[in-house]
């Protein structure tokens, strides 16, 4: 292959970045950073079963939840609007994606 110069090139414009552009906060106390995930479990008989949860970063707890057969908009703006009104959220709280 390399006599008959058959091998590609390697382009260093299109390699992929893998370096973060900005360091991950550290919440300091409660409340101020949460973040909100979804993950998916295949249960026998069922199907696929979705959970979202909204934790708190400081107190690692989990402050809102839903847990379902489908993955939509509303249930993680179910399980975030639980975050919210079982916790006094001041105004200031970030939620990171």
């Amino acid at each position: 292959m390399k006599e008959n110069r058959l091998l590609v090139t390697k382009n260093v414009r299109l390699k992929a970045k893998r370096t973060r552009t900005r360091p991950k906060p550290r919440a300091r106390r409660p409340n101020q950073f949460c973040g909100i995930d979804m993950t998916k479990k295949l249960i026998g008989g069922y199907g696929w079963m979705y959970l979202v949860i909204v934790l708190d970063w400081y107190t690692k707890e989990i402050i809102g939840h839903c847990f379902g057969m489908q993955s939509k908009a509303r249930d993680w703006l179910k399980a975030l609007n639980e975050a919210v009104n079982n916790r006094d959220m001041n105004p200031g709280v970030k939620f990171k994606y």
